[in-house]
């Protein structure tokens, strides 16, 4: 089993950035960074609150999305990370007619998370991992 490492979850970050900047659809959406004249969407520091992975514009919507990527296994902590973004971006950012959802990304869903998630029907949980095949 492959263990992420701190520095493998900003590879994972950059190549999720780059999928978005080059206009592949990720997560079933068809998403862009965001960014405004004060912030820009990748590792976004929010004074008191946290640190943003990716902050994203759904083009289609125009909602905002929070993708918070966890190295390993991510227990339900990260729901309560996660919804204290949203909440900031509720209160500072957010227009009369956005919404905001949440993607957590990690390599191996808890049963605790799993838990958590299914009463925010605003957040979902996504896995990832890495395949290598022969060929022959």
């Amino acid at each position: 089993m492959w263990i992420m490492r701190k520095s493998d979850e900003r590879v994972l970050e950059d190549l999720l950035e780059k999928h978005i900047l080059d206009g592949l659809q990720m997560f079933d959406r068809n998403l862009s960074m965001y960014e405004d004249e004060r912030f820009y969407g990748r590792q976004l520091i929010i004074p008191g609150i946290g640190r943003i992975d990716l902050l994203t514009i759904d083009n289609d919507t125009n909602d905002l999305v929070v993708i918070e990527v966890k190295q390993g296994k991510s227990d339900d902590l990260v729901v309560g990370q996660i919804l204290r973004y949203m909440g900031w971006l509720k209160e500072k950012l957010v227009k009369d007619d956005q919404k905001i959802y949440g993607i957590i990304c990690v390599n191996e869903t808890t049963k605790k998370l799993k838990s958590a998630v299914s009463v925010v029907p605003t957040i979902e949980i996504y896995e990832y991992g890495i395949s290598l095949t022969k060929i022959d």
